[in-house]
Order: C-alpha cells, then structure tokens, then sequence
C-alpha cells in the first residue's frame, strides 16, 4: 500500500513540472514519445527521447561511456551531470510522497 501511495505521489508530482524524472522511466518514456509524435508533438517526442538518453539509468551510462570512448569527455560529463540532477529530483519526489 504504501509502494502504491509513493507511486501516486511521483504520478503526480511529474506532472506538476519534473518531466525529466518521467521521461528517465524505460517504456514511460518510449508511450509518452509516441503519444507525442502521434499528436502532432514531433519536437516534444524528440525532447522526451533526449531527455530519457540523458536520465535514463542504463542509457545515460550507455550515452557517457560511449562519449567518453569517442574522447568527448565534456559531453560525458554533462551526461552525468544531467543524470545525478535527475537522481536528485527523484529522491526528493519520493521523499515529498512519503511525508505526505
């Protein structure tokens, strides 16, 4: 039950603004994608699909490496910089759900 209530409070407080924690969320991000693309969105879709490669847990590691290996350490950093700052937001969202 209280997994639940957590859950609701990140639903929600998502899409009071925290669109990146939405968006770093496999297969969320992918319907909310399409939904967009097949609204009419294409730049939102596009938006929603860079934000997940930058927050995503396993493709904003795979993003960095993968610049990183091409020599772009700059952009690996900012990867990881956009990653932690979505780590962040999510635990203060959870954080909020749980205190009620």
């Amino acid at each position: 039950m209280r997994l639940t209530v957590i859950l609701f409070g990140v639903f929600l407080l998502c899409h009071q603004g925290l669109s990146a924690v939405e968006d770093s969320i496999p297969g969320l991000s992918q319907v909310k994608s399409l939904y967009q693309f097949v609204a009419g969105n294409s730049d939102g879709a596009w938006r929603t699909q860079e934000n997940f490669l930058n927050t995503g847990v396993v493709a904003s590691q795979i993003k960095s490496a993968v610049q990183a290996a091409q020599g772009d350490l700059g952009a690996a950093r900012e990867t990881q910089d956009e990653f932690a700052k979505n780590v962040k937001e999510l635990a203060e969202v959870i954080g909020m759900a749980i205190r009620g």
